[in-house]
């Protein structure tokens, strides 16, 4: 069977967001129209904007902010906004304390704010959606956490696998290691991006970790998202509380680069 990969980017979230649809080439049977995949790529990236509104820590008409300074109450908020407060609460509690969603904000404010999470819930929200697109397989990225997947009666013959470089954050350009997904997610905490912004909830201060950057994988992205955030400030506690349908796949020492775990 000959397949094609189509490619859709957005900026949104504070980063790029990027999805690749395999579908059957155009005319054979199965092939999704460009209007349809278009349209799910839309539908996926407003899922993602919509979250940016709601959570962004950096946007003064968001939700998040307009509760924080008080010009919005919690019971007004969009809907979003307390199952994510709950998941936050869930996940302090699952990783034995070792994520946090009371961060300090870029306005020097200290308050409730979702990063480490709210990314990976609303890309595997805007994934959800991407898998009831009949005969696609898909791989959605959102600043290198990702959800890849396929709709129902995707062609077997179409490859399911996608391979990932993970960034070394101890030289820039380079990729520490590279990993396949087929079905599942992926999530990275690190150095790379945004420097030492991580924070060790035990202390209040940045992660003193000995990792530049550590990798999860597994079933769902708002979970691998968390696991990677508690494995970077204690991989070892958190190896030891993390559900076994999640591990972690790769690790790039805050002094040298490896290649995966698993």
């Amino acid at each position: 069977m000959r397949w094609q990969t189509r490619a859709f980017v957005a900026d949104t979230m504070g980063t790029t967001a990027s999805l690749h649809i395999r579908t059957p080439e155009s005319g054979t049977p199965g092939a999704a129209s460009d209007s349809a995949l278009a349209a799910a790529a839309e539908q996926a990236f407003d899922i993602l904007r919509r979250a940016d509104r709601v959570f962004s820590p950096y946007r003064a008409d968001s939700d998040l902010l307009r509760i924080r300074r008080g010009a919005l109450a919690e019971s007004a908020a969009d809907p979003w906004y307390a199952p994510v407060r709950a998941l936050c609460t869930e996940a302090g509690t699952a990783t034995g304390g070792l994520f946090t969603s009371e961060l300090t904000g870029p306005d020097g404010t200290r308050g409730y704010d979702p990063t480490g999470l709210v990314k990976g819930w609303a890309t595997e929200r805007a994934a959800a959606g991407l898998r009831q697109v009949p005969g696609i397989v898909f791989c959605l990225n959102v600043g290198g956490d990702l959800v890849a997947g396929h709709g129902p009666d995707a062609d077997p013959a179409i490859p399911r696998a996608w391979r990932v470089g993970i960034a070394d954050p101890t030289d820039p350009g380079q990729v520490s290691a590279v990993l396949e997904i087929s079905d599942g997610a992926l999530a990275t905490s690190g150095t790379a991006q945004r420097g030492s912004h991580i924070i060790d909830p035990r202390t209040g201060t940045p992660a003193r970790s000995t990792l530049a950057s550590v990798t999860v994988v597994g079933p769902d992205l708002t979970w691998a998202d968390v696991w990677a955030t508690a494995a970077f400030v204690d991989p070892n506690r958190a190896a030891a509380r993390m559900p076994a349908a999640y591990e972690i796949a790769a690790r790039v020492p805050a002094t040298a680069t490896v290649l995966p775990t698993a």
